[in-house]
């Protein structure tokens, strides 16, 4: 029972890590049974109840003489404690807000190398339309290059820049999120 409520609670602190907990899949595993959720719904945190129910099942079997030596439970009060206080900072990882500062330096950067390749393109833009060297078609094409370039770094930064925005949250189920569903069948 003790290995079956650690593997929900690590598959509820994934689930609830990408918002969503969903109690269906969770039976489906066979992870959780229907009066267990029933129990664990109203909890604002379900994870911890279910933390709680393993160290009331570790302090039973301590008081029923189960364990192969009296200082293993304080050693299993422990790895429990390590691992509901992990799975606390995977459910607050996608809630905590990037640094504002981080966010706008971010954006700065990205958009003031932009502007400085869209200058440098327009220079060599200038430079190659009053070329008298090139003929028109070797210009047309220096410059249709040149307009295709800036389109493409343009695309590239902002590209970077949503992929900044889609990492605030990893989980969920759009087309570009990691799948919690892999990580919670282990």
């Amino acid at each position: 029972a003790a290995v079956r409520y650690l593997a929900l609670a690590h598959a509820m602190a994934l689930q609830r890590a990408s918002r969503v907990v969903d109690a269906e899949q969770l039976h489906q595993q066979g992870l959780l049974s229907e009066a267990e959720w029933t129990a664990l719904e109203p909890s604002p945190n379900p994870s911890l109840g279910v933390c709680l129910w393993v160290a009331h099942l570790f302090q039973h079997c301590a008081s029923c003489g189960l364990l192969p030596h009296p200082s293993s439970l304080p050693a299993l009060h422990r790895g429990l404690s390590s691992l509901c206080s992990a799975a606390g900072q995977l459910q607050m990882l996608p809630t905590a807000p990037l640094p504002l500062c981080y966010v706008h330096l971010l954006s700065f950067a990205v958009h003031f190398y932009l502007l400085f390749q869209v200058s440098a393109v327009g220079g060599y833009i200038n430079t190659t339309y009053f070329d008298p060297t090139l003929d028109s078609q070797t210009r047309g094409f220096a410059i249709t290059w040149a307009y295709f370039a800036v389109v493409f770094w343009v695309l590239c930064f902002e590209g970077l820049l949503a992929m900044h925005v889609l990492l605030g949250n990893p989980f969920g189920d759009g087309v570009l999120d990691l799948p919690r569903e892999l990580h919670s069948r282990d």
